[in-house]
């Protein structure tokens, strides 16, 4: 009877710390979606049941936690789309953590029970020991996952659990109470050891991919400031052309009208004309940086045929630079462009730009039609653009120019409209 409860008890224990798992992937890897709840829960149960079967067999414990680890680290990249080696990392890390406070706990049981050994696999103690550390673990995903934003909160939790882990099984060592073998205690100190270093090894990493990243964001802010940059820059010189060059315009268009050729002199005037038609002189903003980019982003749709629809209140004095304003609404424009414009139908081609004040935040929504819904892989948009250098890159500029503000960006696909909206915060400045 007490083989078939170990047997039922090891079922569920396994199951539950192999959910966590995944759990803790989803949580620590920017919040990825599962592919199938089946599936976790599916390679969930069948890693319990494999474990149980090499129990009955017999197998080593050590042996059965390497085909654990490796099983579940393969399902975990597979469902979550991560990459290999971090699933392998983290099911690692995972299961040395276990195993560290699973010794713990049953050092800790033999001494409140003043054992003569360590509970050892099979028993109460151990099964105890089991379903503690499932609860413990339990709680840690909890405050994990509130913590899921704030990554100095959870590099702060997870250390000084590694930390406590340590200090305890070296309080083991020194104990009298419960007698301890050498080698029983080389595996849960060295699980510790490696656990800070890991956690070391990983947030190091982690900060060498961001400002990897940052950089890369800065360089291609840059690119596309640089680009708008010359496309405002030709119009001016265009208009700067027509005006120095009014006085001769004026001559020429006299000459033809004296002359009766009115065909040919309107003919000349819509030539003329094209440089200003090219960007409105509308007042949107009161910003002027932000007026001539909403015009010139009009007049590129125009060129591509979509209609855009544009309501607008902007407050003034709010401390916003205009940089960081342009860097959040052109980006989100060129990809609204970029969307509508692949409409087949021209009547599809729609663009609805909205800036508004809500107490001292400042939303701006851009909203475009999108007949099919675009890809999201490991949290991100995928382009669809065929130069895939500049993937991702402007939502990410966007994205960085709103958190300066203590903003958000959200962006979501429903009924063939893809949807932007950022919020950044602002406090009024006096007029000078």
């Amino acid at each position: 009877m007490m083989g078939w409860m170990v047997l039922v008890s090891g079922f569920f224990t396994d199951s539950i710390c192999i959910l966590l798992y995944f759990f803790l992937i989803r949580t620590w890897d920017g919040g990825r979606k599962e592919k199938s709840h089946t599936a976790v829960l599916g390679t969930a149960f069948f890693l319990a049941a494999l474990s149980g079967l090499l129990f009955i067999l017999k197998v080593p414990e050590f042996p059965v936690l390497t085909v654990q680890v490796i099983l579940a680290a393969s399902a975990g990249a597979w469902i979550y789309g991560i990459r290999r080696k971090r699933a392998l990392f983290l099911a690692v890390e995972y299961a040395m953590a276990l195993s560290l406070w699973k010794f713990i706990l049953c050092g800790a049981i033999g001494v409140i029970l003043r054992m003569d050994t360590l509970p050892g696999r099979g028993t109460g103690g151990n099964l105890a020991a089991d379903w503690i550390v499932c609860l413990l673990t339990g709680v840690l995903s909890f405050f994990l996952y509130k913590k899921r934003e704030e990554e100095q909160s959870v590099r702060q939790i997870l250390s000084r659990t590694a930390v406590a882990g340590l200090i305890l099984t070296v309080t083991l060592t020194e104990q009298n109470i419960l007698p301890i073998g050498e080698e029983e205690m080389l595996a849960p100190l060295i699980f510790a050891m490696v656990l800070l270093m890991g956690m070391l090894v990983y947030y190091t990493q982690r900060q060498y991919e961001r400002e990897k990243e940052l950089a890369e964001l800065k360089s291609t802010q840059k690119e596309l400031l640089e680009r708008d940059y010359r496309r405002l820059n030709e119009i001016y010189a265009g208009n700067a052309r027509l005006f120095h060059d009014f006085h001769n315009h004026m001559t020429i268009l006299g000459q033809l009208l004296r002359e009766g050729k009115t065909e040919e002199a309107s003919a000349y005037l819509e030539d003329i004309q094209g440089p200003v038609k090219r960007i409105a002189k509308t007042v949107w903003t009161g910003d002027e940086t932000m007026d001539y980019l909403i015009n010139s982003k009009l007049m590129a749709a125009k060129e591509k045929q979509i209609h855009m629809e544009i309501n607008i209140e902007f407050p003034r004095q709010t401390g916003i630079r205009s940089a960081d304003l342009c860097a959040v609404l052109g980006n989100l424009l060129d990809n609204a462009l970029e969307a509508a414009g692949q409409a087949e139908d021209d009547s599809r081609r729609i663009i609805w730009l909205t800036i508004r004040r809500i107490n001292h935040m400042l939303v701006i929504k851009v909203q475009n039609t999108c007949e099919k819904q675009p890809v999201r892989e490991n949290g991100e948009w995928m382009t669809t653009k065929e130069d895939k250098s500049l993937h991702g890159w402007g939502l990410k500029s966007a994205a960085a120019a709103v958190e300066k503000y203590n903003g958000t960006l959200q962006n979501s696909w429903e009924d063939s409209v893809f949807t932007a909206a950022a919020v950044m915060h602002y406090r009024e400045q006096e007029e000078r």
